[in-house]
């Protein structure tokens, strides 16, 4: 889990430990720490006990300054970058505990778009802890969530309830999706957990309960999961841990909040197009100028370096006018293209440049599979079922495709279709050791897949 508990913390160890044990229906909490150290737990067993060890202290627009921030400086420069283009905003509470933050940032983005509807919304709200987040998405709070909140906050968004609770407005609720996952081992950015082109990521009071490696590969992964220029709004004790990395200060002054900054694109998208889709018999195996281009571009990739990436497969790649021919190692690259694209949220560009990729190789299912991802971030369900389809025509063996057909169905409310993809998935994972990464998942592991089907199984049965 990455949770780090120097000595002045183990009384919360020791605390957490013994409400686990209680749990498990053993009264000695040294007989539950034996069993801790002899048995190989399972995932979905370490994170029920991360929900003992793991703090949900939040309350409604805890850090008011940064909400004023946000909801009057963030959002409208946002809103004026992005109202001529497709007007997307993704923003990404990691930690999320019980969902005051991710509430918070629906309201703030209610107040401060009057257009709302014309908007494509996206607030991803995530955490290891399984409780606070069935607590989040039942959005019934107590007196004591408001501590400190706006005294317009209750009469404007909330109803009241039983016993004394509070239920927040469905048009809010709605705004948010709450997803599980686990900051130290789970993969971000990802198409497949829906965490890339992010433009804003909360992430507060949580990396100090990481040891210093985690915290270091949280850090970066925030910073490859957001937009040029996105924001990164942490805790005040969190600063320590960014202040030797990429993110550059927002030069807000007592605010705590970062963000990044990369060069732009130099060479725009218009001025390069492939030509013809199949090489001539005469054209040669292999050129491996485009197979290093390649393998240089992957590696900007991975480090976040979008925009080099992007620069150095577009002056590639205008090569092909000349070469009249495209090879297979260009096309691998067209595909890359479309992934940095889509990371970018340059979601056109993303689709254009991966619908030549298939042009060029119209039974390679893993270009179909990365369609239906860009088509499932643009919100065209329809055409993302009928790309899976396609995707698992041409390979019913493709793990992760089964796996997102199963959602896709899932959210189209046909249960008994989605049941069949998750045990399909399940199915093809038995074949796999847990610790074998699956393909085009953005380094998913098979066993950790296996937890999620499980959990989302589990999740539909009850």
């Amino acid at each position: 889990m990455g949770l780090h508990f120097p000595i002045e913390r183990r009384t919360d160890l020791e605390r957490g430990l013994h409400a686990a044990a209680r749990e498990r229906g053993q009264r000695h909490v040294e007989d539950y720490v034996a069993w801790l150290l002899s048995t190989p737990l399972s995932k979905l067993q370490i994170e029920e006990l991360a929900g003992h060890l793991t703090i949900g202290e939040t309350y409604f627009f805890r850090n008011p300054e940064q909400f004023t921030l946000l909801e009057h400086r963030v959002i409208p420069e946002l809103i004026h970058q992005k109202a001529k283009d497709e007007k997307r905003l993704r923003i990404w509470c990691a930690g999320c505990s019980t969902g005051e933050e991710p509430y918070s940032v629906a309201i703030s983005l209610k107040r401060a778009l009057p257009d709302l509807a014309n908007w494509k919304i996206t607030i991803l709200a995530t955490d290891i802890n399984g409780h606070f987040l069935k607590q989040a998405e039942n959005a019934c709070y107590s007196e004591w969530s408001f501590r400190n909140a706006p005294p317009w906050l209750k009469e404007g968004y909330f109803r009241r309830h039983n016993s004394g609770h509070w239920k927040l407005n469905n048009a809010i609720r709605e705004m948010v999706v709450f997803e599980h996952l686990n900051l130290a081992e789970d993969p971000y950015p990802s198409l497949v957990n829906n965490t890339s082109a992010m433009d804003i990521i909360f992430c507060r009071n949580v990396l100090i309960y990481f040891d210093a490696p985690h915290a270091k590969r949280v850090a970066s992964g925030f910073y490859r999961s957001l937009l040029e220029t996105g924001w990164l709004f942490v805790g005040p004790t969190d600063t320590f841990i960014y202040q030797e990395t990429e993110f550059g200060p927002a030069e807000e002054e007592h605010i705590t909040c970062y963000r990044r900054r990369a060069p732009k694109i130099k060479t725009p998208l218009s001025e390069v197009r492939p030509h013809t889709p199949h090489p001539p018999p005469s054209a040669p195996l292999q050129v491996t100028h485009a197979d290093q281009v390649g393998k240089h571009a992957l590696s900007l990739y991975h480090k976040g370096r979008y925009e080099e990436a992007i620069a150095l497969l577009l002056n590639d790649l205008a090569k092909l006018a000349e070469k009249h021919y495209a090879t297979d190692h260009d096309v691998q690259n067209m595909a890359l293209l479309a992934r940095l694209y889509a990371n970018l949220g340059h979601l056109k560009d993303s689709l254009d440049w991966c619908n030549q990729a298939i042009a060029h190789d119209k039974v390679n299912a893993r270009y179909h599979y990365l369609k239906a991802t860009i088509l499932q971030e643009r919100g065209e369900l329809d055409k993302t079922r009928e790309t899976l389809r396609r995707t698992l025509f041409l390979d019913q063996k493709f793990i992760i495709a089964q796996f997102a057909m199963g959602n896709v169905e899932r959210i189209a409310g046909k249960n008994v279709e989605a049941q069949r993809h998750f045990e399909n998935a399940l199915g093809l994972l038995k074949l796999h050791t847990r610790n074998e990464l699956v393909p085009e998942s953005d380094g998913l592991t098979a066993g950790r897949l296996e937890e999620l089907v499980i959990s989302v199984l589990n999740e539909m049965r009850e």
